[in-house]
């Protein structure tokens, strides 16, 4: 779990996402990185129908995977490029314009991005209203559990919404830890006035949303066995 929370969101959406795993298995990790980060950006530009900029990064993209497939043609080099940028550019659909924009400026506009452990990428409250939801059911599920008794289970819990707040918001592992820490403290202040009954009843009806969310569970625990 240390070693994947000491990568970016670009590490740890390569081993979740990528759809290139076979096709370049020579690229060393910074390549696949900047790989990654080019796909994002090339998908952010599609979203926004900006052609002259996704055109930009689309060949960016290829130019870096013909170093790794050199053998393959360049009918088949598009191909993984495209596969790649359209991945990413589903996945960030579902955020909103102004947030899509602002991950934009933040990690495709510089010309030197510094994609390291102290990189802020979108606060909790520009994700999606479904993953923002989530998140806080987690947060909620955590505290009181915890308060409850059930130290591993909080743990746990904390360790899993850590990982989905550095992959959902392209943030570094010291970002995405103070972005957390605020959510839990109006958390724990919204709870602090609930009777213990009430936050009993708080806590079986959040936790009982968390056991539904399946797939996000699936996703982080596939990123932390790597």
């Amino acid at each position: 779990m240390r070693k994947l929370l000491a990568h970016s969101l670009l590490s740890a959406l390569l081993l979740l996402l990528s759809p290139l795993a076979q096709s370049a298995e020579s690229l060393t990790s910074q390549q696949k990185t900047e790989l990654n980060r080019l796909a994002i950006c090339g998908g952010i530009s599609l979203n926004l129908n900006d052609e002259a900029v996704f055109k930009r990064y689309d060949a960016e993209i290829r130019k870096t995977l013909s170093s790794a497939m050199g053998d393959k043609s360049e009918a088949e080099i598009k191909a993984v490029s495209d596969r790649l940028t359209q991945t990413y550019s589903e996945k960030l659909k579902a955020y909103p314009t102004i947030s899509q924009s602002k991950l934009f400026e933040k990690a495709c506009r510089p010309e030197n991005v510094k994609m390291d452990e102290n990189f802020v990428g979108l606060r909790i409250g520009e994700f999606p209203k479904e993953l923002q939801d989530k998140i806080s059911d987690i947060a909620t599920c955590a505290i009181l559990s915890k308060q409850f008794g059930y130290q591993d289970q909080a743990k746990k819990l904390t360790a899993a919404n850590l990982l989905i707040v550095v992959v959902g918001g392209l943030n570094g592992k010291n970002a995405a830890v103070n972005e957390l820490r605020s959510l839990y403290r109006s958390t724990t202040q919204v709870t602090s006035i609930l009777t213990p009954e009430q936050k009993k009843a708080q806590m079986e009806e959040s936790c009982t949303r968390v056991k539904n969310y399946k797939n996000t569970f699936e996703e982080a625990r596939s990123i932390s066995d790597k």
